[in-house]
């Protein structure tokens, strides 16, 4: 049976071949028109019936797949078209295969796809049907083709498929493939940014509305393609003016309480990603907060806060939180195990609801007091024991027995060694993030050690594999977090005499604002800038630590500092043209240290190496150049060109080729330059030089 099957198949494509389905847009007759809508419905009736293996055998024979994309991409006539389009879906399968659909977008399927599409809306009459058929191939095809996007923008497709949303809002079997593809549309910017602009935000919550509990898939796909188009900030703009922030929390709301099982948690998390993407503009945390939806945010974590499931939810809800209020601490406490006495005492003390009274407070209050200072006293001690436990266990092994035995060599061998020191780091770093809040502000000789123990375990982890420090990322972003902002409410302190109480809650404790980042002291200054660098991304805040940097390398301690912590490698990773942001302050600050210093030769030894010559090789290949960072960097690179040994790094990166090149490119406003870089080849050629 299969025989007969397989070579009917051939007969049928030999057949369509000799109709001419390459030519088969300006057919002879009417009978060639009717011959080849007869043979593609018998291979699509052929592949119908029978099992896979004569699908992948047409996928496998190229001459056969390319014969029927010839014929999709020639012919007009809609049947042989709609033919066409079942076969595909037919060789596809009902699942999405990626060898197939692969295999479909090498044959460039989507393109003679796209073009049969627009060839369509082109006529009086448009037949939807046809178009809904290859939106169920394109939904399977779109993932495996990188360019898809681009692909469709530039075939001007997008608002085809747009208004086919707009006129299947109630149909969800079509509503599918039709999202899915337009999902794909809207992971590209432009694309996102264009649909915007054409009024696609209200069509999807409008499916958002018509779905309800049962369209779980089509929900959220709707949801993640207004998170997509959301990302642009005039989008963003569009939803809070079209008034969905109050819909969003509702239905935010709606599926808290229905989802008691947490099956659906990725609908609830794509909810949350639409209002952090709304957040960021000011109008749409105004709009959040006139909607209660802080409240509501605040709430439903409560609700969840002891299910591990949902902790990715509750730090989704904190970020939103925390942009709405950026200067109060959040209501919620994830960590403290007894949250409901911690909350309401805090937000008595951030909202000051306490009225101030010569009375003696309630029994209640008083007892609350005790136990939130019971529970802090309780943490931070367990953080100390934790930590000392770990460091007297270390100091015993590597050093303490053996110092009385007679091989002293092989302990130093053992415990100089980088999995001992990473294993005994990566049990102290994220203990010591707790630690760092409760150390009294302005105790330098507490803070400044455990700060040079973070700085040297995070340069010993990031010479370790990566794998220890993607997991530790948790950890560092909290680290940085800490350093950065330093900020934390402080409870009124109970007197140890119980006659004597308090009449009022202290403010936040000030005194602590100027601590690690913010410090008076240069050295832990210095010391947590370098810290946040190698932690946090946020550009923001980058930028702030860039500029503090950059004012307290003029002293000279701060230089000396600097190369006594071997900072270079931690500034040089902002000088990759991948952190465009922050390339002229890296670059300005190695320029102050370059100056003509006490602190200069050890700085240039410090850049004679592996690493800087190729981010520097990687700056000048960059195809968008600055000429001020040019200028600055070839005068760090003059003085490099004195040392003898940095020659070898200049010719094994191409440094000469590629300055060559620049300096012939250089016009007559760009003098400096060029004099720079002349000097630089000069000394490279030159038999003289300064010896390293």
């Amino acid at each position: 049976m299969e025989r007969s099957v397989g070579s009917r198949l051939i007969g049928l494509f030999q057949q369509l071949d000799k109709i001419g389905g390459k030519a088969a847009k300006n057919p002879s007759s009417t009978d060639d028109l009717q011959q080849i809508r007869y043979v593609t419905s018998k291979i699509y009736q052929l592949l119908n019936q029978q099992e896979k293996i004569h699908r992948d055998s047409v996928l496998k024979n190229a001459a056969q797949l390319d014969l029927i994309l010839c014929t999709l991409r020639n012919c007009s006539d809609r049947a042989v078209v709609v033919n066409i389009i079942h076969i595909l879906l037919e060789l596809l399968g009902k699942t999405q295969v990626g060898k197939r659909s692969s295999a479909l977008v090498s044959a460039n399927t989507t393109n003679i796809l796209l073009q049969c599409m627009v060839r369509e809306t082109e006529d009086n009459v448009t037949n939807d049907d046809l178009l809904i058929l290859a939106h169920q191939v394109l939904a399977k095809l779109s993932s495996k083709d990188r360019k898809f996007s681009t692909k469709a923008r530039l075939h001007r497709t997008l608002l085809i498929t747009l208004s086919l949303i707009k006129s299947n809002i109630c149909q969800f079997k079509n509503l599918q493939c039709l999202l899915q593809v337009f999902k794909s549309y809207t992971n590209n910017s432009v694309n996102a940014s264009y649909l915007g602009k054409h009024n696609s935000i209200p069509p999807m919550f409008r499916v958002i509305q018509q779905c309800g509990r049962k369209h779980t898939t089509v929900l959220k796909l709707a949801l993640e393609i207004v998170y997509n188009v959301t990302k642009s900030r005039n989008n963003a703009a569009r939803t809070i003016g079209g008034e969905h922030v109050p819909h969003l929390l509702g239905l935010y709301q709606d599926w808290h309480q229905l989802d008691t099982k947490h099956r659906h948690v990725n609908i609830r998390k794509a909810i949350l990603n639409i209002l952090k993407n709304i957040t960021n503009l000011k109008s749409g945390r105004k709009a959040l907060a006139d909607a209660n939806g802080i409240q509501i945010l605040y709430d439903t974590a409560q609700d969840v806060i002891d299910c591990r499931e949902m902790e990715s939810l509750i730090l989704l809800a904190s970020v939103i939180m925390r942009k709405c209020c950026p200067r109060n601490k959040l209501p919620c406490d994830i960590r403290s195990p007894r949250k409901q006495d911690f909350t309401e005492r805090q937000k008595e003390v951030e909202l000051g609801n306490i009225a101030l009274s010569t009375a003696v407070p309630k029994q209640k209050g008083q007892q609350r007091e005790h136990k939130v200072q019971k529970e802090k006293k309780f943490s931070t001690s367990s953080c100390s024991y934790d930590i000392m436990g770990i460091l007297l266990d270390w100091i015993c092994d590597a050093h303490l027995r053996y110092a009385v035995t007679d091989q002293p060599t092989r302990a130093i061998e053992r415990f100089s060694s980088t999995e001992y020191i990473l294993e005994r780091v990566l049990k102290i770093l994220p203990t010591s993030v707790d630690m760092l809040r409760e150390f009294p502000p302005n105790n330098f000789r507490i803070s400044l050690p455990c700060l040079q123990f973070i700085y040297w375990s995070l340069i010993n982890v990031e010479q370790a594999s990566g794998q220890q420090k993607s997991n530790l990322s948790s950890t560092l972003r909290r680290l940085g977090e800490e350093l950065y902002r330093s900020k934390t409410v402080k409870f009124m302190d109970v007197s140890s005499d119980k006659s004597d109480f308090p009449l009022s809650p202290t403010k936040l404790d000030k005194s602590k604002d100027g601590i690690y980042f913010r410090s008076s002291n240069q050295h832990v200054r210095l010391l947590s800038s370098l810290i946040i660098l190698k932690t946090l991304s946020q550009v923001d805040l980058v930028a702030h630590v860039f500029d503090v940097l950059k004012n307290d390398l003029k002293s000279d301690v701060c230089k000396e500092l600097f190369l006594y912590y071997q900072a270079t490698p931690v500034v040089l990773q902002y000088l990759k043209p991948i952190n465009k942001a922050f390339m002229g302050a890296a670059m300005d600050i190695f320029l102050q240290l370059s100056a003509d210093t006490p602190f200069q030769t050890p700085f240039l030894e410090s850049c004679g190496n592996e690493q800087w010559f190729r981010t520097v090789a990687m700056v000048l290949r960059a195809p968008t150049q600055d000429n001020k960072l040019l200028e600055k960097l070839s005068i760090i690179l003059q003085k490099l060109s004195k040392f003898k040994t940095n020659k070898r790094f200049f010719d094994v990166y191409t440094i000469v080729g590629i300055i060559q090149e620049i300096l012939r490119g250089c016009s007559t406003d760009q003098a400096f330059l060029a004099l720079n870089l002349k000097s630089i080849l000069f000394n490279l050629t030159s038999t003289g030089g300064v010896q390293s």
